[in-house]
């Protein structure tokens, strides 16, 4: 399994295993956004060449980032799980990246204050 540590925005990430993933793509995450300090279950990321134990993560935005946690595969084209959106960091909106395996959602989830 390999791991992303961030020091400066004190996160781990699990990026899944060493395997290759294939033709990744992310097309939509549900809910697409988040509140500072909830916990937000039953998010659905969409996209094609999902497959099991594939690594969830956000990056490329500021402050504190959310943490997916609970990853849960449906099927090639969904998987679902948890985002906890940290109370600590800036006072308006922040755009975070949707990484799943090595396809990325551009500004896919906000947080908002």
């Amino acid at each position: 399994v390999r791991i992303r540590l961030n020091v400066s925005g004190r996160s781990v990430q699990t990026l899944g295993s060493c395997t290759s993933q294939g033709n990744v793509t992310v097309t939509a995450i549900t809910p697409n956004f988040g509140y500072q300090g909830t916990v937000i279950a039953n998010v659905n990321i969409a996209g094609s060449g999902f497959v099991p134990g594939m690594a969830v993560g956000f990056e490329n935005g500021s402050g504190p980032a959310p943490v997916a946690s609970d990853v849960q595969y449906t099927d090639a084209s969904n998987i679902t799980l948890t985002v906890t959106v940290k109370s600590n960091g800036p006072r308006r909106e922040r755009l975070w990246d949707v990484r799943v395996g090595s396809a990325l959602l551009k500004k896919g989830f906000t947080v908002r204050p």
